[in-house]
């Protein structure tokens, strides 16, 4: 917690609880649980819950608590559309600030997508999109992009894992080396191309697979 307020730390604790998946849709969250587990006082919990709740991780239900807000279809669909229209400009506003060592984080992360486990390849691809936001100096981007992101994230360890259902981990993989090459070829224009391209087919595969949405999602 150091660094951090009590409830800044509950809200990061709780996220990533959701994101990772250990707390699964309408799970059922209370002050007094929350208290209890990382003893912090009732004012913090909550204020981190609200927080949560604005934040679109948690919904509340009068005199019952708060709970796991689901990520539906719609929500799914938006986010790649989002991405879509954000992500390559994005990359364009960071392209004058990036560096050698950060092209080669590029690479880095592909050998990990290539050579490592599920875990290591879904790790290194997020790690990949997020550094375009971070390369930007814009707290606008960073911060819509890093929501956009634990969509992403949610998806993942929910168990629809779109990677196991088909090659798009190896496609996926060869988009972000051309990605690197543009890159280190001072080519940011064929670089946000082909990161349009990247993002276009990963929705393309959840169009076509669904990507396992439960049926109260739908």
């Amino acid at each position: 917690m150091e660094g951090q307020s009590q409830q800044d730390y509950i809200v990061e604790a709780i996220r990533n609880k959701i994101l990772s998946g250990e707390l699964e849709d309408h799970f059922r969250l209370t002050e007094l649980g929350i208290c209890q587990e990382y003893g912090v006082p009732r004012a913090a919990v909550k204020n981190a819950l609200r927080i949560l709740c604005e934040r679109g991780y948690l919904y509340s239900l009068p005199r019952s608590g708060n709970y796991v807000k689901p990520i539906d279809y719609k929500e799914i669909l938006d986010n790649f559309q989002f991405r879509m229209i954000v992500e390559p400009e994005c990359l364009l506003i960071a392209y004058p600030n990036l560096t050698t060592v950060d092209i080669e984080r590029i690479k880095e992360n592909c050998r990990k997508m290539e050579y490592g486990g599920f875990l290591d390849y879904v790790i290194a691809e997020l790690d990949n999109h997020s550094l375009f936001p971070e390369r930007s100096n814009n707290q606008m981007l960073k911060r819509a992009l890093a929501m956009s992101a634990d969509v992403i994230s949610r998806i993942t360890w929910r168990g629809l894992e779109f990677h196991k259902l088909n090659s798009r981990p190896v496609e996926s993989i060869e988009e972000w080396k051309e990605i690197a090459y543009h890159l280190e070829n001072h080519q940011p224009h064929m670089a946000s191309k082909c990161f349009l391209q990247h993002i276009m087919n990963s929705s393309t595969v959840f169009y076509e697979t669904g990507l396992r949405v439960p049926p109260d999602s739908e």
